[in-house]
C-alpha cells in the first residue's frame, strides 16, 4: 500500500516536471531583473512600515513574478513558438512532445 502511494506520488512529481518543462529556464532568466524592478516599485507603492508587511511584500513578490513568467511563457508559447523554443533551450522540434 506504502509503495503504491510512492509510486502515485513519483508519477505526479514527474507529470509536474514534464509541465514545468522548458519555463524552468525562462522563469529563471527572466525572473530576477524583473523582480527587481517589481520589487521597488512595490515598496514605493504600498510603503511598508510595518515588519510584517515588508515580509509579506517580500515573499509575495516571487509568487507574483511566478505566476506571471509561467503565463507569459505560455502565451509566448502559442504566439512564436519556435522563437520560445530558441530562448528557453528547448531542442525538440515544434509540435512535437519530449520522449
Amino acid at each position: 500500500m506504502v509503495a503504491d502511494r510512492v509510486g502515485a506520488w513519483k508519477c505526479e512529481v514527474e507529470g509536474v516536471a514534464d509541465w514545468i518543462g522548458g519555463r524552468r529556464f525562462f522563469v529563471f532568466a527572466a525572473h530576477e531583473p524583473l523582480q527587481t524592478v517589481v520589487r521597488k516599485v512595490s515598496y514605493r507603492l504600498f510603503s511598508p512600515t510595518a515588519g510584517a508587511s515588508v515580509l509579506a511584500l517580500y515573499l509575495l513578490t516571487p509568487v507574483c513574478m511566478i505566476a506571471l513568467l509561467v503565463i507569459v511563457h505560455r502565451c509566448l508559447l502559442k504566439i512564436m513558438p519556435r522563437f520560445t523554443g530558441v530562448i528557453t533551450g528547448n531542442t525538440y522540434r515544434v509540435g512535437q512532445q519530449r520522449a
